[in-house]
């Protein structure tokens, strides 16, 4: 499924200006997935990239055998990060041959992302033995990464606004960490988890027992950083504001005259063929990767 950073229901309160009034829940979202293929495009993510995170399987690296010159591989970048953690690596030899190292066997750096055996077999050949080595087969030995990966951010005693009148209140962001845990408060006093309902995906805490008087506020974790989502409803604001001119038949229109009214046309202008607004440049700049591996 494509990565989609917002969802309707939190696009409409970014207040961007763009009237959504006649445009449906629906007819947002297409808008809202473009939106966040542009920005993972920006950002020369890999294919499939989510910045909210994900599992990745068998992700396939070189793994170059050692020799009298020089070392063995033994280090792995994988494309996708920031990497929390590495469930298996496997180095096929051959279609049947293969090293299998997983749990304690790896060590993950979380800070410059990168995957390392540290538990190898003792033999001329690092990882492999001479059971393992076939007289014919791959020339060289292909890695499998399986992993997890992705952001992590810690909002703590957040003030949680007003989203309607019975008692929703929203965070000011969404896709929040189910495995992690949610602490609400009321004028400072925690409330019992009995108390409220949490919408994970939304960013929204519902009160059973709304006080409309009272300050509520949350602690939570969350997985996609706050500047891709601002940078998705800015690039989704320009491509709705870019299909409303299309609709009224303005496309390409490069100037109005006034008096005597004359609209003038270039053919260099088009839909969609300007890159993406400057702010959103701006907010994106923290997560462009020049490479990924």
């Amino acid at each position: 499924m494509a990565a989609t950073y917002l969802t309707p229901k939190r696009f409409r309160t970014f207040g961007t200006g763009v009237d959504l009034s006649s445009t449906t829940d629906d007819q947002l979202l297409p808008t809202l997935s473009v939106a966040a293929a542009m920005v993972n495009a920006y950002c020369a993510a890999p294919m499939s990239h989510d910045f909210r995170g994900g599992t990745v399987t068998d992700e396939q690296h070189v793994w170059k055998l050692g020799n009298a010159h020089q070392a063995e591989n033994q280090r792995i970048w994988p494309k996708h990060r920031p990497i929390r953690s590495a469930s298996q690596l496997r180095i096929d030899v051959t279609n049947t041959q293969y090293v299998t190292l997983s749990g304690s066997s790896l060590y993950v750096n979380t800070v410059e992302n990168w995957v390392e055996p540290v538990a190898l077999a003792l033999s001329s050949v690092g990882l492999f033995n001479v059971a393992v080595l076939p007289n014919v087969g791959l020339r060289t030995p292909v890695a499998k990464l399986t992993y997890e990966y992705g952001w992590s951010f810690e909002a703590v005693d957040e003030t949680l606004t007003t989203y309607s009148a019975d008692g929703r209140l929203q965070a000011m962001n969404q896709f929040w960490d189910e495995t992690a845990p949610v602490v609400v408060t009321q004028n400072g006093s925690t409330l019992p988890s009995n108390q409220y309902d949490v919408d994970y995906t939304e960013g929204i805490v519902t009160v059973s027992s709304y006080d409309s008087t009272a300050m509520y506020a949350a602690s939570y974790t969350y997985t996609l950083p706050s500047n891709i989502a601002m940078a998705t409803a800015l690039v989704a604001s320009d491509l709705l504001g870019q299909a409303n001119i299309a609709a009224a038949g303005l496309l390409g229109l490069s100037g109005i005259k006034v008096e005597e009214v004359e609209l003038r046309q270039s053919a260099k202008v088009g839909l969609y063929t300007t890159p993406i607004n400057g702010a959103a440049q701006r907010l994106l700049a923290p997560y462009v990767y020049l490479s990924w591996g």
